[in-house]
C-alpha cells in the first residue's frame, strides 16, 4: 500500500503551462510504481521491467476531481508470471477510503533483461546489430570550426623531436659541406644539369648555415668533419632514430658517388625497398597524419558513398592512412577508391598491401598532367581527390590543377599535402632526382625548389577552378619542425578557373519619364 501525490505534474506557479485531464497519465504511472516495492520485498535486486498490458482500467467519473486535488491511497496485489514478468491488480481510493476512484485490473509487466527477480547470474553483454554514432555535420561547420575539429585532439609531437632534428641537421650539413668541397676540388667534374642545380642548392644551404638560419652553426659542422671516426659514430646514432633518418644517412654516405655519376640515385632510393619504407614512415606518423584522418572521417560520415581518387599514389603511404579513416568503426564508408599513378609499376605490390579493401578499389594509370577524360576517367565524378606530395613535381601545375578540377563534382574537395617551407631533409635526398628540377625549367617558383608556399597554392587554386585554400593545417605543430601543410580546397561551380557570369541587372531610368511599374522577364539561372 502507498500514498500517492497526484499534483506533482502541474506547472510551477506563474507558468502559463496548463493541461486538462480527468486523470493525468503520471497518476496511472504512479499507481503502477506501487508494484515495484511489492515485487522487491525480500530481494536485493529487481530486473528492469515495463508495463505491457492491462485487461481493464476503470475511472470513477463522478469523483474524478479527487484524482486531481492531492493525495490518494493505492494498493496493489501482485503475482509473478514465471521469469517473464509480473501481474497485478491495483486500486486507488480517497484518503478516507470511502470512495473508490480508479482501478487497474490485470496489469502485466515484462522483464526486459533475462531471468526473474532473484536472478543473480552475471549478465552477458548483448551484441547489437546497430548502434548510434554522433559526429558533427561537416557541411555545417565554419572554416574555424573545421580547423578546430581536425586539430583539437591531435597527438603531440614526440618530446625529443626538436633535439633529433638538430642532430639530423648537423649530419646533413656535414655531408653538404663535404660534397661542396669535393666539387670545388674537382673543377673538371662534369655535372649533369640537374646535379649542377643541386650543387647550387647545397651552396645556398651552407650560406643559410653561415647566416645562422639553421638550428646548428658552422663551427659545429667543421668540428664534426675533423674526426672521421666520431662522425661515423654520430651518423650511426642518427640513422637509428628511424627509417627516415636511415634513408637520409644512406643518401649522405653515397652523395659523392652520385655526383661522380658512379651511382644512379634511383637505385640508391629504391634498393631493398628503402624509399617505400621511408614514405610509409613519413606519411603514417600519427601526429602528422591525424588532421587529415579526422577530416576524411567527417567527410565519409556525411557521405558514405563517396567516389575517391588519389593522384600519384606511388607506394601507398598516404593510401593506408586514408583507408583506415574511411573504414573507421569497422565500416567501409566509401563507394569507389581509384588508386592511380603515372606508372603501373606500383600496382602489384599495392594490390597485395590493400587486399582487404580490394572490392572497393581500382588500380588505374593516370597522368594528371594530361586530359583525364581522354584517359577514360569520367568528368565530375569524384567527391574527393587526394594529392600527397606529388603536384609540386608536375611541370605544368596550372593545367594539372584544371584536370583535377575537371574530375571533381562541383563542391567536391581536393585534399592537398605539400612541402610549403624551406627544409633540408626534403631537398637533400630528392634534389638528386632530375624530376625535382624539371618544373623550374618551365616556370619560376622559387630559386632552389619546385615547392610552393601556401599563398602560392592559394593563388594557383583560385585561378584553376577552386575556392583557394579553405583550411590550412600545419603538418607539424612544433614551429622548429614545421615544413609541410595540409590544405583543403573546394571545386567551384564553374570549372577551369572561369568566373561565374553575374546575373545582376542594372536598370537605368530617365528621370523625365514617369514610370509607375516596370516588369522584367529574366531567365531563371
Amino acid at each position: 500500500m502507498a500514498t500517492t501525490l497526484t499534483t506533482s505534474w502541474k506547472a510551477r506557479p506563474g507558468s502559463t503551462f496548463a493541461q486538462s485531464f480527468a486523470v493525468h497519465p503520471t497518476v496511472l504511472d504512479a499507481l503502477a510504481q506501487v508494484l515495484v516495492p511489492a515485487l522487491a520485498k525480500g530481494t536485493k535486486e529487481l530486473p528492469l521491467m515495463v508495463p505491457a498490458h492491462a485487461t481493464l482500467i476503470g475511472v470513477n467519473c463522478r469523483n474524478y476531481h479527487l484524482l486531481q486535488d492531492g493525495n490518494i491511497r493505492a494498493a496493489a496485489k501482485y503475482r509473478l508470471r514465471g521469469y517473464h514478468g509480473a501481474a497485478a491488480d491495483l486500486v486507488a481510493t480517497s484518503i478516507d477510503s470511502q470512495s473508490q476512484l480508479l482501478y487497474i485490473q490485470g496489469l502485466e509487466t515484462t522483464f526486459i533483461n533475462s531471468g526473474g527477480p532473484s536472478n543473480n547470474k552475471p549478465q552477458v553483454p548483448r551484441t547489437f546489430c546497430t548502434w548510434l554514432v554522433w559526429k558533427p555535420d561537416i557541411d555545417l561547420l565554419s572554416k574555424e570550426q573545421l580547423f578546430l575539429q581536425c586539430t583539437k585532439d591531435r597527438p603531440p609531437k614526440a618530446a625529443d623531436s626538436v633535439a633529433k632534428l638538430k642532430l639530423q641537421t648537423l649530419a646533413i650539413t656535414s655531408f653538404l659541406l663535404e660534397a661542396v668541397r669535393f666539387v670545388e676540388d674537382n673543377p673538371s667534374l662534369l655535372l649533369k644539369p640537374h646535379l649542377a642545380a643541386y650543387v647550387d642548392w647545397m651552396r645556398y644551404q651552407l650560406e643559410r648555415l653561415r647566416n645562422g638560419e639553421l638550428p646548428v652553426n658552422h663551427d659545429e659542422v667543421e668540428q664534426l668533419l675533423k674526426n672521421s671516426n666520431e662522425r661515423e659514430q654520430f651518423c650511426d646514432q642518427v640513422e637509428n632514430f628511424g627509417v627516415a633518418d636511415f634513408f637520409l644517412m644512406h643518401i649522405g654516405r653515397n652523395l659523392t658517388k652520385v655526383l661522380r655519376n658512379e651511382l644512379d640515385p634511383l637505385e640508391l632510393f629504391f634498393k631493398n625497398g628503402l624509399a617505400n619504407r621511408y614514405y610509409e614512415e613519413m606519411l603514417s606518423n600519427e601526429h602528422d597524419s591525424y588532421p587529415a584522418s579526422v577530416y576524411i572521417d567527417l567527410l565519409c560520415f556525411k557521405n558514405p558513398s563517396m567516389n575517391i581518387l588519389e593522384v600519384g599514389a606511388g607506394t601507398g603511404g598516404q593510401t593506408l592512412r586514408t583507408l583506415e579513416a574511411l573504414a573507421s568503426d569497422g565500416i567501409n564508408k566509401w563507394s569507389r577508391y581509384d588508386y592511380t599513378d603515372i606508372s603501373p609499376g606500383f600496382f602489384e605490390e599495392a594490390k597485395i598491401k590493400f587486399h582487404e579493401y580490394s572490392e572497393q578499389m581500382n588500380f588505374r594509370v593516370c597522368d594528371i598532367s594530361k586530359d583525364p577524360v581522354s584517359q577514360s576517367f569520367e568528368a565530375e565524378s569524384y567527391d574527393l581527390i587526394l594529392a600527397s606530395y606529388v603536384l609540386h613535381a608536375i611541370e605544368d601545375l596550372d593545367q594539372s590543377l584544371r584536370n583535377i578540377r575537371k574530375l571533381l563534382k562541383p563542391g567536391g574537395k581536393l585534399l592537398l599535402f605539400e612541402t610549403t617551407r624551406e627544409t633540408l631533409h626534403i631537398g637533400f635526398p630528392f634534389g638528386l632526382l632530375k624530376g625535382w628540377w624539371s618544373p623550374l625549367e618551365q616556370e619560376p617558383r622559387s630559386l632552389h625548389s619546385p615547392c610552393l608556399t601556401t599563398q602560392q597554392w592559394k593563388e594557383r587554386l583560385m585561378r584553376t577552378g577552386f575556392s583557394g585554400v579553405d583550411v590550412k593545417i600545419e603538418g607539424q605543430t612544433e614551429p622548429k619542425c614545421q615544413y609541410s601543410s595540409i590544405m583543403i580546397s573546394t571545386a567551384s561551380s564553374v570549372a577551369n578557373g572561369q568566373k561565374e557570369t553575374s546575373h545582376e541587372i542594372a536598370l537605368v531610368l530617365d528621370a523625365n519619364i514617369g514610370v509607375d511599374l516596370i516588369e522584367l522577364k529574366v531567365p531563371f539561372f
